[in-house]
């Protein structure tokens, strides 16, 4: 089935919203995307004073402590 233009709708439109996205990252194995994801949000803050997006939720089967202890850095 074809879609048109007008069938389409945003996730999320920041101009309405008036926040950044709430993303929620899957972490396995050694978590390195997630980091990545988090520095990437904090360079963009600090470059623009604020992200487009903000990890609220990690998901993984890790054991938290280590994951709390990895994302400190």
């Amino acid at each position: 089935m074809a879609y048109q233009r007008s069938q389409l709708h945003k996730l999320y439109d920041p101009g309405i919203e008036q926040r950044p996205m709430r993303v929620a990252d899957l972490m396995s194995g050694s978590g390195t995307n997630v980091v990545k994801t988090i520095e990437h949000q904090k360079g963009l803050a600090e470059e623009r004073g604020k992200a487009p997006y903000e990890v609220v939720v990690i998901c993984s089967k890790a054991v938290v402590k280590w994951a709390k202890k990895r994302l400190k850095k």
